[in-house]
């Protein structure tokens, strides 16, 4: 068996099987290593959850949930950031006395959608939630870009944040 010791020449280095020996993959041998602090029971039931994983592997559909997911995840944390990057040319092309109702508005679309959709995912699944908040998400951000005055901005920015992609979390519960 392939390990490292100290007492030969080349110190870190693995040293090659002898004839007896089978060479075991690194994947394949459990790091039995004692972490201070950390419980011998949680480690053990790691060292399970990690070998199941790895047995699994990295199909079709793991691809599929980690494009799905990493989208809907990006949209999440992009509509904050395009909120705060409109903010500033519909402030100047409406004459807003008051801009950051935008934010306001933006503030009051989050709390709402965690209500709805915390409670609403309970009820008709995670996979529904998450894939109708991306569409509505989209739709309401078009929206947003064709308001004819500040406060349909403002309405339609509250609508795509209340649909939170990150809210209904993962799409394995139907």
């Amino acid at each position: 068996m392939s390990n490292i010791t100290e007492e030969s020449p080349n110190v870190g280095r693995l040293e090659t099987p002898q004839k007896n020996e089978k060479a075991i993959p690194a994947a394949v041998v459990e790091d039995e290593t004692v972490i201070d602090g950390v419980d011998p029971v949680y480690a053990a039931k790691a060292r399970v959850l990690n070998r199941a994983i790895q047995d699994i592997g990295m199909g079709r559909y793991q691809w599929q949930i980690f494009f799905v997911i990493g989208f809907g995840w990006a949209q999440d944390n992009l509509w904050p950031i395009v909120t705060s990057l409109i903010l500033t040319p519909i402030t100047n092309e409406f004459r807003v006395s008051n801009p950051p109702l935008l934010t306001l508005a933006q503030n009051i679309g989050l709390l709402a959608g965690a209500v709805f959709w915390g409670f609403g995912c309970d009820i008709f699944g995670r996979k529904w939630g998450f894939n109708l908040t991306l569409g509505v998400t989209g739709v309401f951000g078009m929206l947003t870009s064709s308001s004819p005055t500040f406060a349909a901005a403002g309405v339609f920015a509250a609508l795509y944040t209340s649909s939170s992609p990150s809210i209904p979390s993962f799409p394995w519960k139907d």
